[in-house]
């Protein structure tokens, strides 16, 4: 068989995000992928200090992190776009004056406004770094912050048209499930990310497979010559993919590898 490069984005793909487990069959359906010959790779929005270390330690062999603002295989990093200062100070700005919650993310650290009370699902993101070992007391505005992305929280009353018509310039905002909204560097995303790899490695479109549960993840399905979205996933993703596997709990990587004859 032709050698395949698999693309796997971690929450409600890899891991299930009502309680972070990851299902037996996952992992042993990345195992078998390798011993195949097929290259494994992580396709995340989240960031490298963010990956769950239980991803980590699956066998992939690179991660995209940060929806295509940091690319790295095995010690290597290949990309890594930075906020400029300016910039950031500039989004922390903005995040206050339209009262949003929010949480930054950086390649190394996670920020998140303590000048307000967290809402229940910020909080929640909060704890999830902390139990990874994270710093997350610091001040995004501080001299010392560090972060390429954000990611805000919406609420009654929010001009999505006013917001997008001030960070359009700049930033591509991903309308995620509820109020969540992401905002990535123009010219970044997960299908980038697979170019520069595809690139790399001399690899075809119709040599990747790309597996994801939401609208961050489109770019990257779209670019995959093989995509498939999980049967939890967002609705809005579902006639955009080559088909719909099972959810994360039940077993829907080792299905879909299984229809795909990889494993």
């Amino acid at each position: 068989m032709r050698k395949k490069y698999l693309f796997f984005d971690i929450d409600g793909t890899l891991v299930n995000s009502r309680d972070r487990t990851i299902p037996d069959s996952a992992g042993r359906a990345i195992r078998l992928a390798r011993a195949a010959g097929h290259l494994v790779y992580v396709n995340s929005g989240r960031p490298w200090c963010g990956v769950d270390p239980r991803v980590k330690a699956m066998g992939f062999h690179g991660f995209v992190c940060g929806c295509g603002l940091y690319i790295r295989e095995g010690d290597e990093i290949l990309f890594r776009q930075r906020m400029a200062k300016d910039v950031q100070q500039w989004a922390v700005d903005l995040v206050r004056r339209y009262r949003l919650q929010v949480m930054y993310e950086g390649a190394d650290h996670v920020y998140f406004d303590l000048t307000r009370p967290l809402a229940p699902q910020v909080a929640a993101e909060k704890a999830y770094y902390d139990r990874m070992g994270l710093d997350t007391e610091g001040d995004p505005a501080g001299p010392e912050a560090d972060f390429d992305k954000f990611v805000v929280w919406t609420g009654p009353g929010f001009d999505l048209d006013a917001f997008r018509r001030e960070v359009e310039p700049g930033f591509d905002l991903i309308l995620r499930e509820g109020c969540l909204i992401e905002l990535v560097s123009r010219g970044c995303s997960k299908g980038k990310a697979m170019e520069a790899l595809m690139a790399r490695h001399g690899m075809d479109r119709a040599d990747c497979v790309a597996i994801g549960d939401s609208t961050n993840d489109l770019p990257m399905l779209e670019t995959a010559g093989v995509s498939v979205a999980m049967g939890n996933g967002d609705p809005r993703i579902f006639d955009r993919v080559s088909f719909v596997t099972a959810p994360v709990e039940q077993d829907g990587i080792a299905k879909a590898l299984e229809r795909l004859g990889l494993i």
